[in-house]
């Protein structure tokens, strides 16, 4: 699967500096940059991020600035970045410990920068297993005011039609309150839930067998679900 990168520094040159350093550790990952917090926030959401590379200062005119430690604090706070490695740029040395204290991030960099340093810290970062991959084994939700846990690994796959949504086990379907596919693939290890069309995100622990060319997949209890146009290549290539 793709990793995503999100590069927050101000400084552009610094910016292309980073940008061409995480290509040379991953060719295919997806690389999304910017100079500001509030676009940072639109990736960060519509986005699922692997990685940050985030400068500690974005506003070079406030000598007291530290908006780039705030927003990892602000992702901190969400489930889904709870343990996303962060890696802060800063110039100064109490900036980056700081961070590794309060935040927990991954590492900081120093500027001027260390090539070799920061890919080997690009490279680490990228390569560690997603700890909320490791910690999720059950899916869980509220129902008529009951706390329900479903074993992730019994879950085939999940699909929603109109307002409602459901979770196909081997033998039996449930109806749960409405979650859209991107809250679901949220809550639910990436590495195995894939999503084959907008209304479907299924594990592939299930796959029995694919058809690309006719855009089909076959599970092991004999369903079929469709792969949409838009989504057959980046599928194919997650699958993979």
């Amino acid at each position: 699967m793709k990793k995503n990168v999100l590069i927050i520094e101000d400084e552009k040159h610094s910016r292309t500096a980073l940008i061409n350093i995480t290509k040379k550790c991953d060719e295919n990952c997806n690389i999304f940059d910017t100079d500001n917090v509030s676009e940072a926030y639109r990736y960060a959401m519509e986005q699922d991020i692997d990685l940050f590379l985030i400068d500690i200062i974005l506003d070079k005119q406030n000598r007291h600035d530290a908006s780039g430690m705030i927003f990892a604090e602000r992702m901190r706070q969400l489930d889904r970045y709870k343990y996303t490695p962060i890696i802060f740029i800063t110039s100064l040395v109490d900036q980056g410990l700081n961070a590794l204290h309060n935040i927990h991030c991954y590492n900081y960099i120093e500027k001027p920068f260390d090539i070799q340093k920061v890919q080997q810290n690009i490279i680490d970062a990228l390569g560690a297993p997603s700890a909320e991959d490791r910690e999720i084994t059950s899916f869980t939700f509220h129902k008529d005011g009951v706390l329900f846990h479903i074993p992730v690994e019994k879950i085939m796959y999940y699909e929603t039609h109109g307002r409602k949504s459901y979770i196909h086990l081997k033998d039996e379907i449930i109806e749960i309150p409405y979650k859209s596919c991107k809250s679901i693939q949220n809550e639910l290890p990436r590495k195995d839930f894939l999503k084959c069309n907008g209304s479907t995100v299924v594990n592939k622990k299930y796959l029995y067998m694919s058809d690309k060319m006719n855009r089909y997949i076959t599970l092991t209890n004999g369903e079929t679900l469709e792969i949409s146009r838009v989504m057959k290549k980046s599928f194919f290539e997650d699958l993979k």
